[in-house]
């Protein structure tokens, strides 16, 4: 074996130094650990961590921080609210460290021989602990083993609790059509007769708009440290939003300001958003040296915090009270009495949505027909106002009953109106202008010779004659010419006119 000379060794180990010493394999949480040389602590090296617990000796166990438990570097403060526990375990490479925290730590220092590991914890650990943590390996004698552990030593600082709620807020305003008819439109009446109308009125619910985007919410800031903070600006952003919210932490409280040992602050916050996207709603606090800490909520759009129009009320022209409350598609009739010569003229009507004041309109003409001086109406009007209707009972069918039988027919006055001359039938042909005359008559309307005789035939033939009975060409031709008597009569082209 040759031997190198001592110079030349000393060297070799020289040249090595820190970088000799290998950091060894990772942590359970895949923490890579830096090795550094010396005997710095957290403060060391420039590393920047607040404070430290530090732990020479009895490494198993549950230590809170304490100077009775261990060393507190860095000034740190007495804690016995927050405790760490620690076991360690011998392997075949030497010592390594399980640990758990009631808070984050930032780093944990293991130290062996010349030099440490550093586990540095990207984002602060909460708490939960890492397990396999090592003193670096020596690379002297048996190769690949760990320096025996020297000290631990738990690098971490202390910052406020930052928690937030967000409300999302936005307005649904339902859209509504309103329409309106009426039947019947029209009245034809005389003096002294009355018709009814049906007005409907149908409103529809056609869909929805959103509007009025906001968030709102509470920023809670509390120090359940033994340390006070500078708290410097409290800002609150939404994700997608280049300006922030607007935060109001009470009356008098401006920043930056001091949050003492175990104290607390909340603010509130509010601001319009220009849609309804889900985002994320992010508080920061900066305190002390340009330190920050924050928490994240959700602005989640659910079902609208505000319903416009859900449900409308709908009024009328014609009725003290409203017509109904709508929360949906829908509709509501009510009817209308017209009577001449009161009512004569045309009626505007309408329907109106309170809420939205939309409206339609619908309207009724009534003419009203004078029987002044005595005057004649078709059958078709005597056929439409008799106690069936649908038009109003027209007072002259009280003397002679629509009900009564017609001479032979075996129907009734009201049944012979109503039935159609089939194949030209000259007995209901004669039959409609006889019942439309005989009421005019008794209704004070003049008659005429050519009336009188028209009249007395058809009295004669329906005293001998029934619908069915067969006529001669000349009977007839009697009963075609006479009812056209009577048809000039009734219609006004004869006697005293139709009424107007």
């Amino acid at each position: 074996m040759k031997f190198l000379p001592i110079v030349i060794l000393s060297s070799f180990i020289a040249s090595l130094g820190a970088a000799a010493q290998g950091a060894g394999s990772p942590s359970g949480d895949g923490i890579v650990p830096t090795v550094l040389s010396g005997h710095s602590d957290c403060h060391g090296s420039g590393s920047g961590y607040i404070f430290g617990f530090r732990l020479d000796e009895s490494f198993n166990g549950t230590f809170t921080l304490e100077s009775t438990s261990g060393d507190l570097t860095g000034g740190a403060p007495e804690d016995s609210a927050r405790s760490i526990t620690i076991s360690t375990t011998q392997t075949s490479l030497g010592t390594t460290v399980d640990w758990s925290a009631t808070f984050g730590i930032d780093a944990v220092v293991v130290r062996g021989g010349p030099s440490r590991n550093v586990y540095a914890y990207p984002s602060e650990d909460n708490g939960d602990g890492d397990t396999g943590l090592h003193t670096p390996v020596n690379p002297n004698g048996s190769r690949g083993k760990y320096y025996g552990l020297g000290f631990i030593e738990f690098c971490y600082d202390y910052e406020p609790k930052v928690s937030k709620t967000a409300a999302a807020t936005f307005t649904r305003t339902f859209n509504w059509t309103i329409d309106k008819s009426v039947q019947p439109a029209t009245w034809d009446l005389v003096t002294g007769n009355s018709g009814t109308s049906t007005y409907t009125v149908q409103v529809a619910k056609t869909g929805s708009t959103d509007g009025a985007w906001a968030v709102d919410g509470e920023i809670t800031i509390e120090n359940d440290t033994p340390v006070n903070f500078d708290l410097r600006t409290v800002i609150d952003k939404v994700s997608g939003i280049a300006i922030p919210l607007t935060v109001d932490c009470g009356v008098g409280i401006t920043f930056p300001r001091q949050l003492l040992t175990r104290d607390s602050l909340i603010c509130s916050y509010s601001g319009d958003l220009p849609d309804g996207i889900d985002r994320t709603n992010t508080a920061t606090l900066t305190f002390d040296n340009d330190r920050t800490v924050g928490a994240d909520a959700l602005v989640d759009f659910g079902e609208p915090t505000k319903r416009v129009n859900d449900s409308v009320t709908v009024t009328d022209t014609f009725k003290d009270d409203p017509l109904g409350t709508f929360d949906d598609t829908g509709s509501t009739s009510y009817d209308r009495t017209f009577t001449c010569d009161t009512d004569a003229g045309t009626h505007g009507n309408t329907a109106t949505i309170e809420e939205t004041n939309q409206s339609a309109s619908a309207s009724v003409t009534v003419n009203c027909q004078s029987r002044s001086g005595g005057c004649t109406l078709g059958f078709g009007y005597w056929k439409t106002h008799s106690t069936h209707g649908p038009a109003s009972h027209d007072d002259n069918w009280n003397q002679i009953d629509e009900d009564a039988p017609f001479f032979k027919s075996g129907q009734s006055y009201y049944e012979v109106l109503w039935t159609t001359p089939s194949s030209g039938n000259a007995y209901y042909i004669l039959a409609h202008q006889y019942i439309a005359a005989e009421l005019n008559l008794l209704g004070s309307a003049a008659s005429t010779t050519p009336v009188d005789e028209a009249i007395a035939f058809a009295e004669t033939f329906f005293g001998t004659k029934t619908p069915t009975s067969t006529l001669s060409a000349s009977q007839r031709n009697d009963a075609i010419q006479y009812a056209s008597t009577l048809n000039d009569y009734n219609s006004g082209v004869t006697g005293p006119g139709q009424c107007e």
